[in-house]
C-alpha cells in the first residue's frame, strides 16, 4: 500500500501481516531417489526474491515459509540432475505440498566418428535455436567414446555444430534442424577436414609498398566467428594458421577504417 507523510507532522502507519503460504516436501531425480542440497527458490527477476530460498536436507525434504499470497513461482535444480518449477496459486496460511522430480528436459545425444567407426573424443559441439521466438545456444564436448549430450533444450529445432579436434576454432561440419528428443545423431568426420592448412599473405599499396598495420579478418562460411591479424610494420605480411578445408573471404582495413580489398577463395 501506499501512505502519506507531511513534512513537520507525525504520520502513524499501521501494517497489518498476513500469514504467509508454506511449501514442503521431497525433491527427487529421475530415479526417484531423495536429492540432497538442490536448489529451491522463488522465481523471478527481483532482487528481493532471493530471501525465498531453501536447499533440500540429506533426504531431500525442504520447507519454504513464508511465501507471498497470490500467484507465483517456484524452482528447483541440482546442475547435474536438471531443473523442475511450478506455479503456485495460494491464499494466506496455506500449506501446499509439492514433490518436484528433477528432470533434463528434452536432449539432443550423437556421437562423433572417423569413417572407419573410430570414435573421436574431446571434440567441442555448439547447438544454436534460432525458431521464431525460440533463443538458445549450449555447448557440449564428446567422451572418450564420441558421445555427448545437450539437456534441458527447447522443443525447436538446432543447428549442431562440431568444432574442428586440432585448432578447437573453425567449424568443420554443420547439421540443420536437429530436433531435441530424437534418436542419438551420427555425425561423421575425417581427418581431411581438420586445420591443417595455412594462409599467407602481405598488403601492399599499388605501387607496391608493403602497408603494415592493416587489420586482416579471416572468415569461413561454417563458421560464424572471424579471426583478425595485423600486418607487419616492415613487410605487410600476415598468417592464419589450422584453418579448415572450405570456403573463406579476406577482409582488408586499416585503423581508420578505411575498407582495403575483399578476396573469397577456397581451401
Amino acid at each position: 500500500g501506499t501512505a502519506t507523510i507531511e513534512a513537520g507532522k507525525t504520520t502513524e502507519i499501521r501494517i497489518r501481516l498476513d500469514s504467509g503460504v508454506t511449501v514442503t516436501g521431497i525433491v527427487r531425480g529421475d530415479s526417484r531417489k531423495p536429492v540432497e542440497r538442490a536448489e529451491i527458490q522463488l522465481s523471478g527477476k527481483s532482487s528481493e526474491l532471493r530471501y525465498f530460498r531453501t536447499v533440500a536436507r540429506a533426504d531431500g525434504s525442504y520447507a519454504l515459509t513464508g511465501l507471498p499470497t497470490g500467484r507465483f513461482k517456484l524452482k528447483v535444480e541440482k546442475d547435474e540432475l536438471g531443473d523442475a518449477s511450478k506455479d503456485f496459486d495460494a491464499s494466506a496460511g496455506q500449506v501446499i505440498r509439492w514433490d518436484p522430480i528433477l528432470s533434463k528436459g528434452l536432449q539432443i545425444t550423437g556421437r562423433i566418428i572417423e569413417p572407419d567407426g573410430k570414435p573421436v573424443g574431446k571434440v567441442f559441439i555448439e547447438a544454436t535455436c534460432h525458431h521464431e521466438k525460440e533463443w538458445d545456444l549450449k555447448f557440449a564436448t564428446t567422451n572418450a567414446d564420441g558421445r555427448f549430450t545437450i539437456d534441458a533444450c527447447k522443443p525447436a529445432p538446432y543447428d549442431v555444430k562440431v568444432r574442428d579436434p586440432v585448432g578447437g576454432f573453425e567449424t568443420i561440419k554443420v547439421l540443420r534442424d536437429v530436433r531435441p528428443g530424437g534418436e542419438e545423431i551420427s555425425i561423421m568426420i575425417s581427418p581431411d577436414m581438420y586445420g591443417s592448412c595455412t594462409i599467407t599473405g602481405a598488403v601492399a599499396s599499388p605501387d607496391g609498398k608493403p602497408l603494415g598495420g592493416f587489420q586482416v579478418s579471416c572468415s569461413s562460411k561454417l563458421s560464424d566467428g572471424a579471426p583478425i591479424e595485423t600486418t607487419e610494420p616492415e613487410t605487410g605480411r600476415f598468417e592464419f594458421v589450422k584453418r579448415v578445408p572450405g570456403e573463406y573471404r579476406l577482409n582488408v582495413k586499416s585503423d581508420s577504417g578505411f575498407a582495403g580489398v575483399r578476396r573469397n577463395f577456397t581451401l
